[in-house]
């Protein structure tokens, strides 16, 4: 009942769930019950966690939509094995969906407050590089979910438009 958006499952088949409504991650364990695996970074309460994946270290990266009431206040960030969050970015537009490239360098995420894709690329030390537009859409509602194929085609949903593709350039 707290709306959950975003799905993930690691090695061992545990699922995690990015759960708006309740503002935490679900861990859910194929023998164990349903638990919060993180819901605050460093004493503040995540807003509203989107979509998730993992990142080139393991750890669990995930975006948090912000405050709804301001629009540059959108979050990634990341949890570690132990669940301890890290901010990786902050000052975003709603950021929904996202995914990690095929050589797993970069973060692609949808920025929905300004109908955007951005991409940003981890650091030796695994934080985030300032994002780049890869692509801005000027027609339709914003994307939400994102997904690459083998060939690094770059698949983005888009409500009232339908799918769109785009090649590894944007």
């Amino acid at each position: 009942g707290g709306k959950p958006l975003g799905i993930a499952f690691d090695d061992s088949n545990d699922l995690f769930v990015a759960e708006k409504g309740r503002r935490h991650l679900l861990l859910i364990s194929p023998d164990e019950a349903v638990e919060v695996y993180a819901h605050q970074c460093k004493g503040k309460r995540f807003t509203g966690p989107q979509d998730l994946c993992f990142g080139p270290a393991g750890d669990l990266i995930f975006t948090d939509a912000g405050d709804h009431h301001s629009s540059l206040t959108g979050s990634i960030y990341s949890v570690d094995i132990d669940a301890e969050a890290t901010l990786l970015t902050t000052g975003l537009a709603n950021p929904t969906g996202l995914v990690l490239s095929q050589d797993a360098s970069s973060l692609y995420v949808v920025e929905a407050g300004h109908n955007r894709i951005l991409s940003l690329t981890f650091k030796e030390d695994g934080t985030l590089a300032p994002p780049q537009v890869f692509i801005q859409f000027s027609e339709g509602q914003p994307p939400r979910a994102l997904l690459f194929d083998d060939a690094g085609r770059l698949y983005i949903t888009r409500g009232g438009i339908g799918l769109t593709i785009a090649d590894p350039e944007g």
